[in-house]
C-alpha cells in the first residue's frame, strides 16, 4: 500500500496542473503582420491588415476568436486556448475600434 501511495503521489507531483492544448483557429498568416501601436493603450500592438483579432504585447501574440482569446509566442502559432482570467489587462482596455472582427 505505501509503494502505491508513493507512486500515486510521484505520478500527481510530476503532471502538469493543467494542460496546455494547441488549437488550430483558423488564422493562417503569409509572414510575420505588421504591428500598430495602439494610442489608448501604449503597450498593446495590433495587426490592422490581419484577416483575424491579432495583438501583441509583452512578446506573445494574442487572438480573440470565436469568442475567447488564444495566446502563442508566434504569428502563426500554434495557439493555447486560455481562459478570461489570465489575459493581461491591458488587452481587455483596447477600445473595440481596433478589433477587425468585434467581439460579441
Amino acid at each position: 500500500m505505501y509503494v502505491f501511495i508513493v507512486a500515486l503521489l510521484a505520478f500527481v507531483l510530476i503532471t502538469p496542473a493543467h494542460a496546455q492544448v494547441h488549437v488550430d483557429i483558423g488564422i493562417h498568416l503569409p509572414g510575420p503582420p505588421q504591428l500598430v501601436v495602439v494610442p489608448e493603450v501604449r503597450a498593446v500592438q495590433y495587426a490592422p491588415a490581419a484577416p483575424a483579432n491579432i495583438f501583441f504585447y509583452s512578446g506573445q501574440y494574442w487572438a480573440f476568436a470565436n469568442g475567447g482569446w488564444h495566446v502563442s509566442t508566434g504569428y502563426n502559432g500554434p495557439w493555447i486556448v486560455v481562459t478570461p482570467q489570465v489575459v493581461p489587462r491591458p488587452l481587455l482596455f483596447v477600445p473595440v475600434n481596433y478589433y477587425r472582427i468585434p467581439p460579441g
